[in-house]
C-alpha cells in the first residue's frame, strides 16, 4: 500500500470506508489527482500535518472538500501541498481566513488551475501572483467585494497566461479593477459570469485588449456589468448574454436576438448565416443585408416593423419567417427576395381578420410574375406556412409551386369558411404536396374535396379545428397517415370507421 502511486478519492473518518490523515502520509508515492473529503472531522492542526501532502511532489491535482462544520483555518494551513501542484479546489470552508500558503506567502506559484467555491475568507489569495494560472473559478463567495490591484497582488504580468474565467453566484462582488493591459487576458479563451447582480467593472472586457483565442463567452444574470459592442471580438464560436427575460446568443444553430437592446458589433457577425429576432424595438435590417453567407431569418413579435422594404436586399435567403409583425405591410416588397426561399413563413397568430400580410404578399407575387416574367422554375420553395388560405389557392400561385412545395400549413386563418370550387381546383396543382395541415382555423367547417387526387400527400394534420365535422367526400389519397388535436368528436368518430375498413389510412388521435 505503501507505493500506492494513485488513490482519486480519500474520506477522513468515513464509516465503513473512512480512513486517519495519517495513513494517507504513508503513501509517499502518492502522485496524479487527489480528493479529500471530510476534512470538518479532523480537529487538530497536527493531524492534519499526518497527511504529509507538502511531500508528494508527484500530486498534480488536489481537492479539499471541507464541509461547512470545518470553521478552522488551521487544519488548511497544515494540508499545504507540495510546490508542484497544478490544480487546487477548495469547496465549502466555513473559516474566515484561507491557508497561509495560498492567501498569504504563496508557496505554490506553478498552480495553473484555482477553484474556490463556499468559502467565506475575508481575504481572498493574490490571484495576480499566480503567474501560471490558466483557469480561475470563483463560485458562492459571498464575502468577495473587489479585486483590485491592492488586494490580489496584480501586476502587468498577472493573467497573461489565464485562459478560463469562471465568475459564479457572487452577490456581493462589485468590481475587478486592474490588469487591463495589452498582455493581460490575451489568451482568454473562456469566460462565464453568472448571478453576479452587483457586478459593474470586469478588465477582461475592454475594448483595448486584444482576445485572438477567445472563443466562449457567458454573460447571465449581470444586469449591471457593462458591455462593449457584442460580440466584441470575431473569434466568438459561442456566446450568451442574458438578462431577465432578454437574450444575445450565438452558437451552431445561429443568432439569437430576443429583445436585446444593447449594441451590436456587426463587424464581427460576418460568418453569420440563421439569425432570430423577436421583441427588438429596432431591427438593423440594413445591416443585415451586408452580411456574406446570410441566408436565414427569423422575426418574431416587431410590431416596429411596418415595410417589407426593410428586406428588399436579402435576395439570397433561403428560409424566411415573419411571425406575429402585426404592423408589417408589403410595402416595398421585392418578390426577388422569394427566388432562392425553400421554407416561406408568414402568419400572424391573432384574431385579427380584416387582413392578412401574406395574403398581401402573394397578391404582389402573382403580380410580379408577369411583370418580371419569372417562369415557374424560378421559385424553389419546399416549405410553406400562412394564415390565410385563400391567398395560396389560387391557380397562378399553385403553378409555381407545383413543382416543389412539399409542405404546406395553414395556420391561425381567422377568415377562412369554405373552400371554392377554384380553391380546389388550384390545389389539385400541386402534385408534389406530400404533408398538409390545417392549424387553428376556427371557423373551417370542411376539407378540401380534392385531397383523393394529390398523389403525393402523405400525411394529413388536422389541429384545433373544432368546425370540422365530416371527411371529404371524395375520400383520401393512400396510404395516408391522418393525425387530429383537438377537434371534434364527430370527426374523430369517422376518421375510427375509415380506419376500420381502410388498412391503408392510418389514424391518430391525439
Amino acid at each position: 500500500m505503501k507505493c500506492l502511486q494513485e488513490l482519486k478519492r480519500f474520506s477522513v473518518k468515513e464509516e465503513s470506508v473512512g480512513f486517519e490523515l495519517r495513513e494517507l502520509g504513508e503513501l509517499t508515492e502518492l502522485g496524479g489527482e487527489l480528493t479529500i473529503y471530510g476534512l470538518e472531522k479532523v480537529a487538530t492542526m497536527e493531524e492534519a500535518k499526518e497527511a504529509k501532502l507538502v511531500c508528494k511532489r508527484d500530486l498534480k491535482n488536489l481537492t479539499l472538500d471541507c464541509g461547512t462544520d470545518l470553521q478552522h483555518s488551521d487544519v488548511l494551513d497544515a494540508l499545504q501541498p507540495h510546490p508542484n501542484l497544478e490544480a487546487l479546489v477548495i469547496r465549502n470552508h466555513g473559516g474566515t481566513r484561507g491557508p497561509s500558503w495560498l492567501c498569504g506567502d504563496i508557496g505554490i506559484k506553478m498552480l495553473g488551475s484555482l477553484h474556490l467555491e463556499d468559502v467565506s475568507w475575508g481575504t481572498l489569495p493574490p490571484f495576480g501572483q499566480l503567474l501560471h494560472l490558466t483557469s480561475l473559478k470563483l463560485i458562492s463567495i459571498s464575502v468577495l467585494h473587489e479585486i483590485r490591484p491592492g488586494l490580489g497582488g496584480v501586476t502587468d504580468n498577472s493573467f497573461v497566461n489565464l485562459k478560463r474565467i469562471v465568475l459564479l453566484r457572487l452577490p456581493e462582488f462589485v468590481e475587478w479593477v486592474g490588469g487591463a493591459n495589452a498582455q493581460s487576458f490575451s489568451r482568454l479563451e473562456c469566460i462565464r459570469c453568472k448571478d453576479c447582480p452587483k457586478l459593474c467593472v470586469v478588465p477582461f472586457l475592454e475594448c483595448s485588449v486584444s482576445y485572438p483565442n477567445l472563443s466562449n463567452f457567458v454573460v447571465d444574470n449581470c444586469p449591471k456589468l457593462s458591455l462593449p459592442p457584442m460580440p466584441h471580438t470575431p473569434t466568438l464560436t459561442s456566446y450568451i448574454v442574458r438578462v431577465g427575460s432578454t437574450k444575445l446568443s450565438y452558437d451552431d444553430e445561429g443568432l439569437v436576438i430576443d429583445g436585446y437592446s444593447g449594441e451590436l458589433a456587426w463587424d464581427n457577425l460576418h460568418e453569420v448565416e440563421r439569425i432570430n429576432i423577436r421583441d427588438v424595438s429596432h431591427i438593423p435590417l440594413p445591416e443585415l443585408s451586408k452580411l456574406k453567407v446570410f441566408m436565414y431569418l427569423v422575426i418574431d413579435e416587431e410590431s416596429s416593423m411596418q415595410s417589407m422594404a426593410l428586406l428588399s436586399e436579402l435576395t439570397c435567403l433561403t428560409d424566411l419567417r415573419l411571425v406575429d409583425c402585426e404592423n408589417l405591410t408589403v410595402d416595398g416588397f421585392n418578390p426577388l427576395i422569394t427566388v432562392n426561399l425553400n421554407y416561406l413563413c408568414v402568419y400572424n397568430t391573432g384574431n385579427c381578420r380584416s387582413r392578412s400580410i401574406s395574403a398581401d404578399l402573394f397578391s404582389e407575387l402573382v403580380v410580379a410574375r408577369t411583370s418580371l416574367s419569372l417562369p415557374a422554375g424560378s421559385f424553389q420553395l419546399e416549405h410553406l406556412k400562412v394564415d390565410c388560405i385563400s391567398a395560396v389557392l389560387v391557380a397562378p400561385i399553385c403553378s409555381i409551386l407545383a413543382a416543389t412545395l412539399r409542405y404546406l400549413r395553414f395556420s391561425f386563418d381567422q377568415r377562412a369558411e369554405s373552400f371554392t370550387g377554384e380553391e380546389d381546383g388550384a390545389l389539385q396543382l400541386l402534385t408534389s404536396l406530400y404533408y398538409i395541415k390545417f392549424e387553428d382555423c376556427p371557423n373551417l367547417p370542411c376539407l378540401p374535396q380534392v385531397l383523393h387526387s394529390l398523389p403525393s400527400l402523405r400525411i394529413l394534420d388536422i389541429e384545433r379545428c373544432p368546425q370540422i365535422r365530416s371527411l371529404p367526400k371524395g375520400g383520401f389519397p393512400t396510404p395516408l397517415t391522418v393525425t387530429v388535436t383537438g377537434c371534434s368528436r364527430e370527426l374523430e368518430e369517422q376518421l375510427w370507421k375509415l380506419q376500420a375498413t381502410n388498412p391503408d389510412v392510418d389514424v391518430c388521435i391525439c
